[in-house]
């Protein structure tokens, strides 16, 4: 961390913080030497803090909050602040809750189906022994199970799996969420998830799959390209970042993990990801009616 303010012990900063936490900049406030500090993770982000204290997000009027001990061990964004950001982000929690919740319903450790699987999935599966079978998904659909072209990105077969796909959508959806709405956040997962389901299914030995990895790809790729096209502070990921998921999508679509018995929705991944940046292309073409942003922003 690096330190970008020093201001009198006095000073009110929870307007600053509220600013900061909104555009995805990762500080840490603590005290030192009878003054408090401001530091952040990305020395480029100094600047940004510098002029929005200028410009008065400090808030004078307000009493100073009580230091809190140890705060420059404690990581930036939890406590207060993280349940903050879940009130800010509710689309976003609710999906990773619905994965979670669904988790325990999902078991396959003695090869069955169990009847909660057998909704989430994007066709029924009927088991016979060691075989399936299952209609196409034109049956399905026209059967009127529509429900089916999002509910797979609830179904996870792994704890590992869940966790990985929870903890990216939290750090994209977030952003989406807190930069341009809830809607927003909905209406990008209700188009990206189907894109990512079918796809998989098309390109997929068997409807057995699932995840919200499809959703999170998707995700990345909408960020990346409203960042490119319409940059905003909140979009602005870490450089490596993107280029480090795009690497193991790329890895993992080689079959890599297929001999140690893991198999990969490839199909979904690139889906997702094909279909979050055609969104965020949508989005800068057609912007449709203007939204309220924070003030600073």
């Amino acid at each position: 961390m690096v330190e970008a303010l020093r201001v009198p012990r006095e000073a009110d900063l929870r307007g600053l913080c509220d600013q900061l936490r909104f555009e995805g900049i990762a500080y840490r406030v603590y005290e030192a030497g009878g003054a408090q500090c401001l530091a952040v993770q990305d020395p480029a982000d100094g600047p940004r803090v510098q002029a929005l204290w200028a410009r008065g997000e400090a808030r004078p009027g307000r009493p100073a909050a009580a230091p809190v001990p140890g705060a420059a061990l404690w990581p930036a964004g939890l406590g207060i602040g993280f349940l903050a950001a879940l009130r800010g982000a509710p689309v976003t929690v609710a999906l990773g809750l619905c994965a979670l919740l669904s988790y325990p319903f999902l078991d396959l450790s003695e090869g069955g189906l169990t009847p909660w699987l057998q909704c989430l999935l994007i066709v029924p599966v009927t088991p016979h022994d060691a075989f399936i079978s299952y209609p196409s998904l034109e049956a399905s659909l026209a059967a009127g199970h529509l429900w089916r072209l999002w509910t797979p990105a609830f179904v996870h077969f792994s704890v590992l799996h869940l966790v990985f796909n929870g903890l990216w959508l939290w750090e994209f959806g977030r952003r989406i969420e807190g930069a341009e709405g809830s809607l927003r956040m909905l209406e990008l997962f209700l188009f990206v998830a189907p894109c990512a389901a079918v796809l998989q299914y098309g390109v997929g030995e068997h409807p057995l799959f699932g995840g919200l990895s499809g959703v999170v790809y998707g995700l990345l790729a909408y960020l990346m390209v409203q960042q490119r096209l319409r940059p905003r502070p909140a979009y602005r990921l870490p450089p490596a970042l993107p280029g480090l998921l795009l690497v193991l999508l790329a890895l993992l679509a080689t079959g890599v993990t297929e001999p140690f018995g893991l198999a990969i929705a490839n199909g979904a991944h690139f889906g997702g990801l094909a279909a979050g940046a055609l969104w965020g292309l949508l989005r800068v073409v057609l912007p449709g009616p203007p939204r309220r942003t924070p003030s600073g922003v």
